[in-house]
């Protein structure tokens, strides 16, 4: 098989990383279990360059650990780690929201309000997938908005380990119109400049102690 030009092999590396994403957090692929490059590529009919592409980006998201001489292998994540790795997600996003209220230009609120009213049509729950996806970028329009680069960089890094378990939470919980409204109420607190209200929206948005999420991660987690 010819290989894809870099533009054709970013979208098939996505759409198997999203694949494998969701085999992960399902259960489907145990912790620990080989991520057999060859199988994956005959799986998805391509050749293993978007295949290593897509262990590179679950690598990065804290799915999947690559080792030398074995590849890459399914990543174990204990549900203590995370419950932590959660809780540590709504207090870096309440602190950013709180800054972002603070110091986000008028281009950038404008930019903000643009993105959420971009995937509003999305808030339903047979587009999860898709809203998921178009509402990340509403979380990184904040990230920026701190006007902090150092604390704009933990919060995506620790954003992209938890983004196959946030997205499959919502999905099976299937509260994409109530997340829409969640954002609606963080982007008017950031658009009237009042931090703490902006702080305290997104930390109900995020917060970890949720019966929702714990149950959720106690379903799909090893032990």
């Amino acid at each position: 098989m010819d290989e894809f030009d870099s533009a054709e092999a970013l979208t098939h590396s996505q759409r198997i990383a999203q694949a494998i994403e969701d085999e992960i957090v399902s259960g489907k692929r145990a912790p620990g279990s080989h991520l057999n490059e060859q199988e994956i590529a005959d799986q998805f009919d391509v050749s293993r360059t978007p295949v290593r592409e897509a262990m590179r980006h679950l690598a990065s998201s804290g799915l999947a650990q690559m080792r030398p001489r074995r590849g890459a292998v399914v990543a174990q994540v204990p549900v203590t780690r995370l419950i932590q790795m959660f809780e540590a997600m709504s207090e870096l996003e309440g602190i950013c929201a709180r800054l972002a209220a603070r110091r986000m230009t008028d281009e950038q609120k404008a930019q903000l309000k643009h993105v959420h009213e971009g995937y509003a049509e999305l808030a339903k729950p047979e587009s999860a997938n898709e809203y998921y996806d178009a509402s990340l970028e509403f979380h990184r329009h904040i990230f920026r908005g701190t006007q902090n680069e150092v604390l704009a960089e933990v919060a995506n890094r620790l954003f992209r380990q938890l983004n196959a378990y946030r997205r499959r939470q919502l999905r099976q919980a299937q509260r994409t119109s109530q997340s829409f409204e969640e954002h609606q109420a963080v982007l008017d607190a950031i658009l009237a400049g009042d931090e703490q209200e902006a702080e305290r929206r997104m930390r109900d948005h995020t917060h970890v102690v949720s019966d929702s999420v714990l149950d959720f991660i106690s379903l799909i987690a090893p032990a």
